[in-house]
């Protein structure tokens, strides 16, 4: 009953592209609303295959929809309800995706090279970032190109300054450090130069006196660079060159838990708890900071339940140990990461 309802919005929604009347956008974003009720709110797991092959028929479904509208402003809003619905039903069904995988990849590239408005292109790359990865240890990952994939991006953040809005770099950053993490095979040759990108921007956003911080940048780049560490270590005590201008534009990150997009110490700090065996050098000298940083949280009275949540248990963490083994402090920074993934995905779902 459900998968026939889907067909016949998905329907409705091809309709709507050859319909003459002037209610026709408002009807595409109708049934998307409708698809999205079905497949993401009502859909049991039982379901899942069967919904999965008619959403994405090759003739019938939602990708060789959204491939039509490329270019068609007027469809703007389509487009990214059409992109959040990806990203939300993607992570319902988990590694069922794989076997549309590829489909979804190329629109998503698509849409990214060849639309103008930003919010499109940020929802593209971020349905990318979970392709990526509900895909990897699967078959999929060497049809995906990325390579090519990365030259593209890369090309991106060769346009002028002013061409490419920080919300879309933003997700940039993370789609190259997420694809760094994923498949290291495919992205030896450009992790250093990612890694140099960010610590740049950073620098650029972070220690400007003219101009004020792109909050959105700062998150990306570290994000970013969470996720490229994975397999491109830059490690205090193998003389990285980039080691301490990342653990210091991370500590100012987390210094600034008073701004207003949480985004940025929530970055810095999960940079600190997935990576701190590379910063370890720095990390010992500035342990009392930390352990100052938290508390002085803990008793601000305008702190956010977010901020409040994460310094309690990050001091907690951090002060059993204060007169013990510091070695100790990287291992429970580690369980702080799992904490703030823990926290990730309460948000996601």
């Amino acid at each position: 009953m459900a998968a026939s309802l889907l067909q016949e919005n998905l329907r409705s929604l091809h309709d709507s592209l050859t319909s003459q009347d002037t209610f026709a956008k408002e009807q595409s974003d109708s049934c998307i609303s409708d698809i999205r009720q079905i497949c993401v709110y009502e859909a049991k797991e039982y379901e899942f295959d069967l919904y999965c092959s008619v959403l994405f028929d090759k003739d019938t479904g939602v990708i060789i929809y959204l491939k039509k509208l490329i270019g068609k402003d007027e469809f703007q809003t389509s487009k990214q309800k059409i992109l959040e619905f990806l990203s939300e039903f993607i992570q319902k069904v988990e590694k069922k995706i794989s076997h549309y995988a590829l489909e979804i990849k190329d629109v998503c590239m698509s849409l990214f090279m060849r639309e103008k408005g930003a919010k499109i292109r940020s929802a593209a790359i971020s349905v990318l970032v979970k392709l990526l990865e509900l895909t990897a240890g699967t078959s999929v990952g060497k049809d995906f190109e990325v390579k090519k994939m990365a030259e593209k991006i890369f090309m991106e953040f060769a346009k002028p300054l002013s061409k490419t809005p920080a919300t879309v770099k933003e997700k940039l950053y993370i789609v190259l450090g997420v694809m760094a993490e994923i498949y290291p095979e495919y992205m030896t040759e450009y992790a250093d130069r990612l890694t140099g990108q960010c610590v740049a921007a950073l620098k650029e956003q972070m220690t400007s006196k003219t101009k004020k911080a792109e909050l959105t940048i700062i998150s990306g780049c570290l994000e970013g660079l969470r996720a490229c560490l994975v397999n491109f270590t830059q490690s205090a005590d193998e003389g990285s060159k980039y080691s301490y201008d990342i653990f210091k534009y991370t500590r100012m990150a987390i210094s600034n838990m008073e701004i207003a997009r949480y985004d940025v110490p929530k970055a810095g700090l999960r940079m600190i708890a997935k990576h701190a065996a590379q910063f370890n050098m720095y990390l010992f000298d500035d342990y009392q900071y930390f352990i100052q940083q938290f508390r002085g949280i803990m008793n601000d009275s305008s702190a956010t339940a977010k901020e409040l949540s994460l310094a309690v248990r990050g001091y907690g963490l951090l002060a059993a140990y204060q007169h013990r083994d510091r070695r100790q402090v990287v291992f429970n920074l580690f369980q702080l990461d799992d904490y703030l993934e823990d926290d990730v995905s309460k948000q996601v779902t």
